[in-house]
C-alpha cells in the first residue's frame, strides 16, 4: 500500500542525479525479505534485504528510495550516526553486479528526517555493459540494509515511505546500448511510473500476539502468543532484577513455521524477593533471534505461615534430608532450567524428610515444599 507524505527539500537535491527523457507507466514492486536480529558479540542490529520486481523486464538503471524506521529502536538520524550499512555484494546483488567493471556506483546516503532515510544509484557502465535484464517478475535482491540497535527490544518498524513526491524514482538503464561508461545525457533512460510498496516482509518472523506475566503465591506465570512463526527453533525465557542484566531460567520449544496462532507456558519456580523483570528471547534454527519486550512483576516471598526449611548433607549423592519446623504435605525438586524432575508425597506429621536424588544427573537443583515459597538450592554430585 502507498501512503501520502510531505518531503522536506533536504533531498530532493539528489533528485538531480536522474536525467530522464520520457516515462511509461509499468509495474515496480519493492519489498523486504529474510529481516532478522543479528548480534557481532558486542551490539545488536536488525537486518534486512531490499527487492524488486517488476511485470515487464527491463536493465535497471538509476534510483532512489526512501525509508522510514522506528527511532525508539535506532536512535534519530541513523546515517549521521553511522548506525546503517548499506551492502550489495557481488554475485548476490543486483548493486554489485560486476561486468569487468562495476555496473553500478555514485551511492548517496542521507538523512532525509531524523526518521527517515534516502539511499540513491546511478549507472556506472551502459546498458550495453548489463548483459540482460536485471529486474523481471522474480523479486530479487536490490541491496542490503544493516541497521544497529540502540534499543534491541523495540520494534524495528521498518518501511518504504511513499507519496507523492518520494514515489516514481526507478529509471530503466541509459545508454549506449554498446559496451562504454554510461551516458545518460545524451542516451537517458526511461522513467517507471508505478511503484508499488510492501513492507509486510520487514516484521521479523515471529508476530507476537501477547506476552503476559501472572505472579502467583509461589511462582510466577509467564504466558504468550504468536501469530505466525517462520523457523522458530525456540524461546529462551530471561529474568533480571535491575531491568538490565538477565539471565536465561528457561527454554521452551517453538512451532518451526506456522501460520496458525500457537500459545505458550512456563512457569518460574524460584523468582526473586521484590521485583522481578521478563523477556522472550526467541531464536530461529540458524541461530537468528529478536527480543519481546520486558515484562515485571512484584513477588512477595514467604508469609508467617509458611515453614522454615533446611537441608542436609549438601552436596549429597544419594539422599538429602529436608528439615522443616512443621508438618508438609509434598516436596518438589526442579532443575536450574526451573522444570519440576520430582515430586515427593510426605507425611504432614513428620518434620524430616528422605528424598532420593541417586537417580539425578550431577547439577544444580532446588527444593520447595508444599505451603513455601522458599526455594532452597543443593548439589548434586
Amino acid at each position: 500500500m502507498k501512503k501520502k507524505s510531505l518531503i522536506t527539500g533536504a533531498v530532493l537535491l539528489i533528485l538531480g542525479l536522474f536525467v530522464t527523457h520520457g516515462a511509461q507507466a509499468q509495474t515496480i514492486n519493492f519489498t523486504f525479505a529474510n529481516a532478522e536480529n543479528t548480534n557481532d558479540g558486542t551490539d545488536d542490529y536488525y537486518e534486512v534485504d531490499v527487492m524488486i520486481s517488476t511485470d515487464s523486464d527491463f536493465k535497471l538503471g538509476s534510483g532512489l528510495l526512501y525509508f522510514n524506521y522506528n527511532t525508539a529502536a535506532f536512535g534519530e538520524n541513523v546515517h549521521a550516526n553511522s548506525n546503517i550499512e548499506i551492502t550489495y555484494p557481488e554475485g548476490s546483488y543486483i548493486l554489485g553486479t560486476v561486468s569487468f567493471l562495476n555496473v553500478y556506483g555514485s551511492f548517496v546516503a542521507n538523512d532525509n528526517t531524523t526518521s527517515r532515510v534516502a539511499f540513491s544509484w546511478q549507472q556506472s557502465l551502459s546498458s550495453g555493459g548489463i548483459a540482460a535484464d536485471n529486474v523481471t517478475a522474480a523479486a530479487a535482491a536490490l541491496f542490503h540494509l544493516k541497521i544497529k540497535y540502540e534499543d534491541v527490544n523495540e520494534d524495528p518498524s521498518l518501511c518504504f515511505e511513499s507519496g507523492e513526491a518520494f514515489d516514481d524514482q526507478t529509471y530503466t538503464a541509459c545508454g549506449p546500448a554498446s559496451f562504454a561508461i554510461a551516458d545518460c545525457t545524451n542516451n537517458p533512460g526511461t522513467q517507471l511510473l508505478n511503484d508499488n510498496f510492501d513492507c509486510s516482509l520487514a516484521s521479523l518472523p515471529v508476530e507476537m500476539l501477547s506476552f503476559t506475566i501472572k505472579p502467583n503465591e509461589r511462582d510466577v506465570q509467564l504466558t504468550w502468543v504468536t501469530a505466525t512463526e517462520i523457523n522458530n527453533s525456540h524461546f529462551e525465557v530471561e529474568r533480571s532484577t535491575d531491568a538490565r542484566t538477565f539471565e536465561k531460567i528457561g527454554l521452551v520449544s517453538g512451532a518451526g513455521t506456522t501460520h496458525y496462532e500457537q500459545q505458550y507456558q512456563f512457569v518460574d519456580q524460584r523468582p526473586a524477593t521484590g521485583t522481578n523483570y521478563y523477556r522472550l528471547r526467541q531464536v530461529d534454527y540458524d541461530g537468528q533471534f529478536d527480543y519481546s519486550e520486558i515484562k515485571a512483576a512484584y513477588f512477595e516471598t514467604g508469609t508467617a505461615d509458611s515453614p522454615t526449611l533446611s537441608l542436609y548433607p549438601n552436596p549429597t549423592l544419594h539422599t538429602l534430608h529436608l528439615q522443616s519446623d512443621r508438618g508438609i504435605e509434598s516436596i518438589q525438586v526442579f532443575n536450574s532450567l526451573g522444570q519440576m524432575v520430582l515430586e515427593q508425597r510426605t507425611s504432614a506429621s513428620e518434620f524430616t524428610h528422605a528424598i532420593d536424588v541417586e537417580g539425578l544427573a550431577a547439577g544444580t537443583y532446588y527444593v520447595r515444599a508444599s505451603n513455601s515459597t522458599q526455594l532452597i538450592k543443593f548439589i548434586k554430585v
